[in-house]
């Protein structure tokens, strides 16, 4: 999972509109999920080499579609 800021200061900034707009809309590798106020407070704008959710065996084994 990478938001959309953290994207775009780790590269996206010189993908083009099109690249992405995709990337944002992406229903195969989605990269925006419902989850509790305080785990969006908690991860805000940081990328997956920061942050991991609280609860373990959420924890990703490999680099996800955004981690490309």
């Amino acid at each position: 999972m990478v938001p959309l800021a953290n994207a775009r200061r780790s590269g996206a900034a010189g993908w083009t509109q099109e690249k992405r707009k995709a990337f944002a809309n992406d229903l195969t590798h989605p990269q925006l999920l419902a989850v509790s106020a305080a785990s969006n407070r908690s991860k805000g704008d940081q990328g997956p080499d920061e942050w991991q959710p609280p609860s373990k065996p959420s924890w990703s084994p490999t680099p996800g579609p955004g981690c490309r």
